[in-house]
C-alpha cells in the first residue's frame, strides 16, 4: 500500500464471498508506504476493496497483491483507485506459504491458510 497525499482517507480489506475479512489496514499517514504478508487459503476467489472515506480517490496512492511467487493478482491495472474506492477480485490458485521455522513450525503448519500475499503500495511516479 502507498500513500501519496491524504492517506488519512485511505483504508483496504481483503475478503471472500461471505464477507469474511483476512486481512485490513489504514488509515495511513500520506507519503506512506506498508506492506503487509498475509496466508490466504488457497484456490479462493477473494476481493480486494480500496476504500477512500473522502470519496475523492487515493490522490496518487497505488496497491498491489503478489503472490509468493511473484505474480500480480490485483493492482487495480496500475491505476489509482477512484471516488469512493474500487473492489478487484482475484484468485488464490497456486500460491503457497513459505515453510514456517521456529519454535512455532508444527502449529504455523497445521495452519489451515496455505497463501502468502505481499500487499504493498507504490507511488506512482
Amino acid at each position: 500500500i502507498n500513500t501519496v497525499s491524504f492517506g488519512n482517507e485511505v483504508t483496504w480489506n481483503i475478503q471472500d464471498g461471505n464477507g469474511t475479512v483476512y486481512a485490513s489496514g489504514g488509515p495511513y499517514s500520506s507519503n506512506f508506504t506498508d506492506v503487509v504478508q498475509v496466508c490466504l487459503p488457497d484456490g479462493t476467489i477473494l476481493t480486494f476493496n480500496a476504500i477512500d472515506s473522502y470519496g475523492d480517490g487515493w490522490n496518487g496512492g497505488t496497491y498491489e497483491v503478489v503472490c509468493s511467487n511473484g505474480n500480480i493478482l490485483a493492482n487495480n491495472g496500475g491505476n489509482v483507485p477512484a471516488g469512493t474506492g474500487t473492489s478487484e477480485n482475484f484468485s488464490t490458485i497456486g500460491c503457497i506459504c513459505p515453510a514456517p521455522t521456529g519454535v512455532s513450525a508444527v502449529a504455523e503448519t497445521m495452519n489451515l491458510y496455505q497463501m502468502l500475499f505481499v500487499i504493498f503500495f507504490q507511488k506512482l511516479v
